[in-house]
């Protein structure tokens, strides 16, 4: 696993591979890719089309401009593929807190309505 979370705006940076060591993961990932416009070699769309069982947890995804190949993380190595941002992809950002329901907002405001 590589340590740098990946994010959407790594993308079109310069060449990416980013592990998915989970299915869920994977799918996910490939919504973000397909809002991105980007595609499997060949054209494809990657929608519905992770190719994630073919590895499980060692699929690797390789993203060069607008095109998306996949494979081993045994393949990526230390010294293999300098100059592409290697990340792990973790889900789509979530808040780190949880929000505040319309009771608990007001009662912050000062409009607190139990009093």
């Amino acid at each position: 696993m590589f340590e740098t979370s990946f994010d959407s705006s790594m993308l079109g940076q310069s060449n990416i591979i980013v592990h998915c060591p989970d299915k869920v993961l994977a799918d996910e990932l490939m919504e973000i890719l397909d809002a991105n416009s980007i595609r499997w070699h060949g054209g494809a769309s990657v929608i519905g089309n992770s190719q994630w069982e073919v590895y499980d947890r060692k699929t690797c995804y390789w993203i060069e401009g607008y095109s998306l190949l996949f494979g081993d993380l045994d393949c990526v190595g230390d010294g293999a593929y300098k100059g592409y941002i290697k990340c792990t992809f973790c889900g789509a950002d979530t808040p780190d807190f949880e929000v505040a329901t319309d009771e608990e907002f007001q009662v912050f405001l000062g409009f607190d309505r139990t009093g």
